[in-house]
């Protein structure tokens, strides 16, 4: 339980700025990120190399992965081409671990972004998000998207053991992303 007084932020997708940017920053300048998201759309994922450069471990929880997350598939002159290479680069990077959970449930989304980079002069707290995440556009895109963000390190710790309890029983699948990944990019490549 968080302690009523903890401080937290709601974010809607029509808010200023939006969630894209604001999980955009906080990855910008963190060292470790853990994200369990039960659906990810491979072609929804629009990371810049800013975003993933600070990133030392990125753990990626998903509870299953499927052919409808490759429904979104970019066309030969799709602007999302150099996010996916980017994103494949990143999967070989060994910085990126990415693991299934199809037996284990959680509601809803959540992340933990934590440690601020070396350089960082002002660094930002330990974060915690729960609710929607996106890095392209929400799902659904016309409907309301809510994602609250707390940076209460009670709020944060409860986040990361919950999500270490999942990623404990999970079983690795970063082979099969970047598999879908190369599929992906070969049919946006003229």
């Amino acid at each position: 339980m968080i302690p009523v007084g903890a401080r937290a932020v709601l974010l809607d997708d029509a808010g200023q700025p939006p969630l894209r940017s604001i999980l955009g920053d906080a990855l910008s300048r963190c060292t470790d990120a853990a994200f369990a998201i039960r659906r990810v759309r491979l072609a929804g994922i629009d990371l810049t190399a800013a975003e993933l450069g600070p990133l030392q471990s990125c753990r990626v929880l998903v509870g299953r992965l499927d052919a409808d997350a490759l429904h979104d598939l970019p066309s030969a002159h799709d602007t999302r081409a150099p996010a996916l290479e980017r994103l494949l680069r990143f999967a070989g990077s060994g910085r990126l671990a990415v693991r299934s959970a199809p037996q284990r449930g959680w509601s809803p989304d959540f992340s933990v972004l934590r440690g601020p980079t070396a350089n960082e002069t002002s660094p930002q707290p330990d974060l915690c998000f729960v609710g929607a995440h996106y890095f392209y556009e929400p799902d659904p895109p016309d409907g309301p998207a809510f994602t609250a963000m707390f940076d209460n390190a009670d709020a944060v710790e409860l986040a990361q053991r919950r999500f270490d309890d999942l990623w404990d029983g999970a079983y690795d699948v970063l082979p099969a992303v970047s598999h879908a990944l190369e599929r992906l990019l070969a049919v946006a490549s003229p």
